[in-house]
C-alpha cells in the first residue's frame, strides 16, 4: 500500500495518483520523505522570549503538581492526625509504665 502524502489515504501499490484527493503519489521512498521535509519546512515558526518560556514552564510544572498532589491540603491533614494520636499513644504508654512501676515499688515495700 502507498500512503498519499496530502490525505495520507492508502492507495494500491501500483497507482500513480491517490484514488481519495487525486494527487500524484510519490515514485520512491526518498521522494516521500523530501515531500514530508518540504512540509515541516512550511509550518509557521514562533519564537518566545526567554520570559514567556518560564512563565509556560511554571505553569505547565503547576498544572503537574496538581495532577500529581491533587489533594496536597487532605494529605497535611491526615498526616497531622496521624502524627497527634501517635502522640496520645505514646502518652498511653507512658501512664501504663508509670502506673506499672508504682505498682511493682509498691509490692516491693
Amino acid at each position: 500500500m502507498r500512503q498519499c502524502p496530502n490525505c495520507k489515504t492508502n492507495n494500491p501499490d501500483d497507482a500513480r495518483f491517490c484514488n481519495y484527493c487525486g494527487m500524484r503519489l510519490p515514485e520512491s521512498k526518498e521522494e516521500t520523505l523530501y515531500s514530508d521535509l518540504d512540509e515541516l519546512e512550511e509550518a509557521p515558526k514562533t519564537e518566545f522570549s526567554d520570559q514567556e518560556i518560564e512563565e509556560e514552564s511554571e505553569k505547565v510544572i503547576d498544572e503537574a503538581k496538581k495532577l500529581f498532589n491533587p489533594d496536597e491540603k487532605e494529605e497535611k491533614e491526615v498526616f497531622l492526625q496521624e502524627e497527634k494520636k501517635k502522640k496520645k499513644e505514646k502518652k498511653k504508654e507512658k501512664k501504663k509504665e508509670k502506673k506499672m512501676r508504682i505498682q511493682t515499688q509498691s509490692r516491693n515495700s
